[in-house]
């Protein structure tokens, strides 16, 4: 991944390109990304904190 700075920027600038953040208790827990390409071709990512979800299941 490119520098935090140039990532952002990339993404700022880019209208085909989608970004969504999951917060819980004001921590981010996960990321959704979805780039579209020629022909409403695309890829999505989706990222997610584990130990957060984890800890959910267990309950603690």
């Amino acid at each position: 991944m490119l520098p935090l700075n140039e990532w952002y920027n990339f993404i700022h600038k880019n209208e085909n390109y989608y970004l969504w953040l999951a917060f819980e208790n004001e921590q981010p827990v996960g990321v959704v990304m979805v780039e579209i390409e020629d022909d409403f071709i695309g890829s999505i990512a989706l990222v997610l904190n584990r130990l957060s979800a984890i800890k959910d299941m267990v309950g603690q």
